[in-house]
């Protein structure tokens, strides 16, 4: 499955589903066998956007950061821009500093990506559409693709950062509890992955400091046993 399969998925969901009004997410290409973090869904954090993005080839988007996320607005030959736009993201948004701190400490590359492609600037949001049975399925397909993924990149450990999105996948992807390594792991012919089901790391509801230290100490003790 290249990269360009999975958003002409994303573009067909979208299509099928008229339910959001912002451009999901697109990737770029996704690292092989890294340490892979999951989130629930990529923000819309305009005071975020406009600090990130100040000073690069994206501030004129500012303008109008509304317009320039509305789907009726969306052409395929954004994808590329929005893809750079995410990157810098990535790169410079506090969410994804503790990703880097337990990527250096373990020694192994990071990845991350979202259970879901819709951008929005509340989990409540998220949580309504599964009330209703059109706006599951569009949830239901964002998952399954997700997991096509997951399949995809074969990462050597998968950290699922929060909490809701780890009670959706532990189900998706039938885990296991194993207790020799104290964690799960998804299973299949191909591979056998450890999986920590955990809350954010960064944020409101992260992590305290103790906690955070004793899964970073967990993941190298797992690590070592899947080298």
């Amino acid at each position: 499955m290249k990269i360009e399969d999975v958003h002409s998925e994303v573009i067909h969901i979208w299509e099928k589903y008229p339910i959001s009004n912002r451009v999901p997410i697109f990737y770029p290409d996704l690292k092989q066998e890294a340490l892979l973090f999951i989130g629930l869904n990529p923000s819309f954090d305009e005071k975020e956007l406009k600090r990130i993005l100040k000073g690069t080839e994206y501030e004129y988007i500012l303008s109008d950061l509304h317009g320039y996320f509305d789907v009726k607005n969306f052409t395929t030959e954004k994808i590329k821009e929005l893809v750079k736009i995410d990157q810098q993201l990535s790169r410079k948004h506090n969410y994804f500093s503790e990703f880097k701190k337990f990527s250096e400490e373990l020694n192994i590359e990071w990845e991350h990506i979202d259970l879901l492609f819709m951008r929005e600037t509340t989990q409540k949001e998220v949580e309504k559409l599964l009330k209703t049975k059109r706006d599951f399925d569009f949830i239901e397909r964002q998952i399954e693709l997700t997991v096509k993924i997951i399949n995809k990149v074969k990462p050597k450990i998968i950290v699922i950062a929060n909490a809701f999105a780890s009670k959706i996948l532990k189900e998706k992807l039938n885990l296991k509890f194993y207790k020799n390594i104290g964690t799960y792991l998804y299973e299949s012919e191909r591979f056998k992955i450890p999986v920590f089901l955990s809350s954010m790391l960064t944020g409101r509801r992260a992590l305290d400091i103790g906690s955070r230290e004793r899964l970073k100490w967990h993941l190298k003790l797992v690590r070592n046993k899947f080298k």
